[in-house]
């Protein structure tokens, strides 16, 4: 790249460090609503999916109601 033109891009670094990633979860993704799955993925009572959420084990769980219920296992004992 020219002197002349500005660079694009964040510096590689940051695309690869824990610390950055550790900011950006905190910063943006623990603060808005995630898609994690269809709701036809859990069609009938008491079935079930464990995701990985950005290192957080998620459980999706369709209750009796037909409700999708969500629950992150770290904050809940079963």
């Amino acid at each position: 790249m020219s002197a002349e033109q500005p660079e694009r891009t964040l510096p590689t670094a940051w695309y690869l460090s824990p610390d950055i990633f550790k900011i950006e979860k905190e910063r943006i993704f623990c603060h808005e609503w995630l898609a994690v799955c269809r709701e036809e993925e859990l069609p009938g009572a008491g079935d079930g999916q464990v995701l990985d959420v950005l290192g957080e084990s998620i459980l999706l769980v369709r209750n009796r109601e037909g409700r999708v219920a969500i629950t992150n296992w770290r904050f809940n004992a079963w």
